[in-house]
């Protein structure tokens, strides 16, 4: 176990060798991290689509409250890792296994030896196939008022949905090394014409932060 910002965090079999020294470097998901111990206030309800080790979620339940955060998971062997971080942290979120797409159908799914590349992108690894679940399902079932989104390029899948009124900001990680830059800036006229306008963009590789305009 080691302790990120204070959350514990198992090293599990899941957790790779170079993931490891990431985690003892400080450095794991340190921009999102920032972002939303800034951006959260108690009363967000948060969907956060690619749960990770979990760290993400546990931050968001620390602040919001456990009934208030719904993590979804496409990589089915990190749930029992998942559920560990939750034990360790005292937190219950809703956890959902799957895949989010635009219509909610089965996709294969390929999971890498390092976690954080596993991906709808064949990017090496086991393929799996996965349920499906659809994004505007999600949102209007959940009503988030933020979205925490880091699916390893399965962001360009959901351009064209509508982020449903509910929702007040986005933290979304680009993947445009995996996906094309060309796909990237497609995910950013998505949140444009959605009604949101970029208030922090680290990159195209990066964490970009966008905001309801009034």
């Amino acid at each position: 176990m080691i302790r990120h910002h204070g959350v514990r965090l198992p090293i599990s079999d899941a957790v790779s060798e170079a993931m490891r020294t990431v985690l003892y470097s400080g450095s794991y998901e340190e921009r999102e991290y920032a972002v939303l111990h800034r951006l959260l206030t108690s009363s967000d309800r948060v969907l956060e689509l690619g749960s990770g080790l979990g760290f993400i979620t546990v931050v968001c339940a620390r602040k919001c409250g456990s009934a208030s955060v719904t993590s979804v998971e496409a990589n089915p062997l990190m749930l029992p890792t998942l559920q560990e971080t939750f034990r360790l942290n005292g937190v219950t979120p809703n956890l959902v296994a799957g895949v989010v797409s635009r219509d909610g159908a089965s996709q294969d799914f390929f999971v890498n030896d390092q976690f954080w590349s596993s991906s709808t992108y064949d990017r090496g690894g086991r393929k799996l196939s996965v349920s499906g679940l659809a994004f505007e399902d999600l949102v209007s079932r959940y009503l988030p008022t933020v979205i925490v989104m880091d699916i390893e390029g399965g962001e360009v899948a959901l351009s064209g949905t509508k982020v449903g009124p509910s929702v007040r900001a986005v933290v979304l990680e680009l993947h445009a090394s995996v996906t094309g830059a060309e796909a990237a800036d497609g995910v950013r006229s998505w949140m444009l014409g959605q009604g949101f306008e970029a208030t922090r963009d680290w990159g195209n590789r990066s964490v970009v932060v966008y905001e309801r305009l009034p």
